[in-house]
């Protein structure tokens, strides 16, 4: 929404800052979003990683299980939704979903996170990494469409209940066997 309506339409009013404290801290309306995002998505990387950790410490020397470890990378986002964070949360999934987040910027909010949850490859059956990253995006696309869909009645349920049901998926995902995928031709390819 900032895209569309100005610094001062939206932030400026409500906070009592002036334009010029704005462009001096954050160069821009673009930087003051992309602070907006950071300040939002830190806090659930970090609850990522700690529940990671945890799962981490019960389960040494040994992998946790394939659902802790999804448990620890999904339950955070779901659990912002009914926090302050919803609507920053909501405009961040939505501009994840539609593709229009600058690569750089999702490589600084998600990349280390991502990078550390390869670890559920020990729990899988060896796929490729391009088979890896497309059941990680498969898995991260169900949970925004879960999340942002209202019209099969999920926002009924609570925090729990959407977290177990996308545990479950994403375990079938993440369990299925491997895919073939240089048996496949693309379409623009035929």
């Amino acid at each position: 929404y900032i895209s569309v309506t100005g610094v001062q339409t939206c932030a400026l009013p409500i906070s009592g800052v002036n334009l010029g404290a704005v462009n001096y801290h954050f160069g821009s309306k673009s930087g003051l979003f992309d602070e907006v995002l950071r300040s939002r998505v830190e806090p659930i990387n970090r609850r990522r990683n700690e529940l990671l950790d945890a799962a981490l410490a019960r389960h040494a020397p040994e992998s946790p299980p394939l659902e802790e470890m999804l448990e620890a990378f999904l339950r955070p986002p779901v659990e912002a939704l009914g926090t302050s964070a919803r609507s920053t949360i909501l405009g961040l999934i939505r501009r994840v979903n539609e593709g229009t987040i600058n690569p750089a910027q999702f490589e600084e909010l998600f990349g280390a996170v991502l990078r550390r949850f390869a670890i559920l490859r020990t729990r899988m059956e060896p796929v490729s990494d391009q088979e890896f990253q497309g059941r990680m995006r498969f898995m991260v696309g169900g949970m925004i469409h879960l999340l942002t869909d209202n019209s099969w009645g999920g926002s009924s349920f609570d925090s729990d209940t959407v977290v177990h049901m996308l545990v479950a998926w994403a375990a079938a995902v993440m369990r299925a066997p491997a895919t073939p995928l240089d048996n496949y031709e693309l379409e623009d390819e035929q």
